[in-house]
């Protein structure tokens, strides 16, 4: 299905195309730039996932392709990796002069969008994961999106207290965190600039996944005594549904992408133990999601909103008379009043909404005309 959002597509794609494209498509008037690579040998009739690879601050979508190598591996596991770039080569997460205010998460829903309507996308396999800052937008992307990443990681990235604030998803994505003890740009502990420590955005998770709060740590074996870091692996279990919770701790590890051979790839020990990208890859492959049941539909069970996807009218059956919001994926508000039976939808576009009640809790609204 696809929805107008009243965005110009600069980009044209060629059916069966394959290889490295570099790109740019239009966001409200602003340009944005990414570069993606599908493989030649995707089969024919089959859908596959997305994966998004996104850049650290100073870095772009193409420094983080040659850093992580996620090519090789959309080859071998058959699926379509893009690699974005921020504006500036910066991402809108709340790092202050480091950072960027751009629309950073409607620019990757529209690329979702786009790849969707393009390719045989399978909608129940998105994944983002990202170095430094593009760890805190994958973060963001399991906090905010409109759609279903099943599972989301983060390489030397943590969570300020705004993303953590702002944090209220729609759907449970599985996370893998990977980070550096020695880590001098992104504390391992936590800095002012930074944000929260490792183990806060870790107790995050786990409460929000409903995981144990303890995890279960094995030793990885340290095959590379010449890069004086070794790792640790933490197993977060039982959390909830089918979410998983991994941390791979790299002890004496510095502001690295682990496994990469790039000469840039970042600042301190580039820890040779384990190759962060096929971790990624191993922990994304197994996590889907169902797309019709989110978070918040369980938590507002008691009422129902129908028809969803809705054309001209939408119906609720919780409390009469009450307020509610319509806010669009920008975050802007569309429609407010005091349930009556029914709400007219004849005047907005299509597209993703968001219903949110009187006492703050929300459900996503698909609206067709």
């Amino acid at each position: 299905m696809k929805f107008s959002f009243s965005l110009l597509l600069s980009l044209a794609f060629a059916v069966n195309t394959f290889a490295q494209v570099d790109a740019t498509i239009d966001l409200n008037g602003t340009s944005r730039s990414y570069t993606y690579y599908v493989p030649a040998n995707l089969p024919a009739n089959q859908a596959v996932p997305l994966v998004f690879v996104l850049h650290g601050t100073t870095q772009t979508g193409n420094g983080i392709m040659d850093i992580s190598n996620f090519n090789e591996l959309a080859d071998a596991n058959q699926f379509i990796v893009v690699y974005p770039d921020g504006v500036g080569n910066a991402w809108n997460v709340g790092i202050g002069a480091a950072g960027s205010d751009a629309n950073d998460l409607g620019f990757i829903e529209l690329l979702v969008e786009t790849f969707t309507n393009n390719y045989n996308i399978d909608s129940s396999r998105l994944y983002s994961c990202g170095f430094s800052a593009g760890g805190y937008m994958s973060y963001r992307l399991a906090c905010e999106s409109s759609f279903c990443f099943a599972a989301v990681g983060s390489v030397g990235g943590t969570m300020n207290e705004s993303i953590v604030s702002a944090c209220n998803p729609l759907f449970s994505s599985s996370v893998i965190c990977i980070h550096g003890t020695s880590d001098l740009v992104v504390s391992y502990d936590g800095s002012a600039i930074a944000g929260n420590s490792v183990p806060q955005v870790l107790q995050f998770w786990s409460t929000e996944l409903g995981c144990d709060a303890v995890p279960s740590i094995e030793n990885l074996p340290n095959i590379s005594f010449i890069d004086f870091s070794s790792v640790e692996r933490h197993t977060y279990l039982n959390c909830s549904g089918e979410s998983d919770l991994i941390h791979l701790k790299v002890i004496g590890g510095g502001h690295q992408w682990p496994g990469t051979d790039a000469l840039l790839g970042g600042i301190g020990v580039v820890n040779q133990d384990i190759n962060a990208s096929a971790e990624i890859w191993n922990f994304f492959s197994s996590k889907s999601c169902d797309i019709n049941t989110s978070i918040v539909d369980v938590e507002i069970s008691e009422s129902r909103l129908y028809p969803n996807p809705a054309s001209d009218v939408l119906y609720y059956t919780g409390n009469q008379n009450t307020n509610f919001q319509l806010i669009n994926y920008q975050g802007q508000l569309v429609l407010e009043g005091k349930y009556q039976g029914s709400i007219d939808l004849g005047a907005l576009e299509s597209g993703i909404y968001f219903f949110i009640t009187h006492d703050g809790k929300r459900e996503k609204i698909i609206i067709t005309h």
